[in-house]
């Protein structure tokens, strides 16, 4: 029994990012860490993809072990990105398929709108039915100019039948100088 941990985790500091954020994910009595970032007034998903609990989830605990943070002295200057999203396809491939093998398919296209370019941009996709996330994932995108397009898809194995929506988001650490690329 493999299961995608996920929770959505905010920082509604205006003045303050979370460089670091360690958590863990207790289910039964299984524990699974994890780290990342979280920039200020931001709202994100983190999560661990495919942990094994033998016997299913009967009880699930989020954890915030420990945070680092760094304060953001003049916000106004703080980087701002733009990505925006188009041509936003999700097609259910048990639709598509003879055998009627369940599974999803995303395709879109992302655009670099921000006025910097990165040497990489993180993209998470999540599927919903209602509210409920059924299934998440992201993926690096390398060497993303600015102005420029890049075309997306994703696949999942998850039964898609109940998917109402799907929310693509990208994100960068503008704090860390070592994302941007010299024009």
């Amino acid at each position: 029994n493999n299961y995608d941990l996920v929770a959505v985790l905010r920082n509604p500091n205006l003045q303050w990012s979370a460089n670091k954020v360690n958590y863990s994910f207790i289910a039964d009595n299984v524990k699974a860490s994890g780290e990342n970032f979280i920039l200020p007034l931001v709202e994100k998903y983190v999560f661990i993809p495919n942990v094994d609990i033998s016997g299913g989830v009967s009880d699930l605990i989020l954890s915030v072990d420990d945070v680092q943070w760094q304060r953001i002295k003049n916000f106004k200057d703080f980087p701002i990105t733009e990505f925006v999203v188009s041509n936003q396809q999700f097609d259910n491939l048990n639709d598509l398929s003879e055998n009627k093998q369940a599974g999803g398919r995303l395709t879109f296209d992302l655009t670099n709108n921000s006025a910097y370019s990165f040497w990489q941009v993180m993209v998470t996709t999540v599927l919903k039915s209602g509210g409920a996330v059924v299934a998440i994932t992201n993926r690096v995108f390398d060497d993303f100019t600015s102005g420029q397009t890049q075309s997306a898809t994703f696949f999942w194995n998850v039964n898609s039948d109940n998917v109402t929506s799907v929310e693509v988001k990208a994100e960068v650490n503008v704090l860390d100088k070592s994302v941007f690329k010299q024009l």
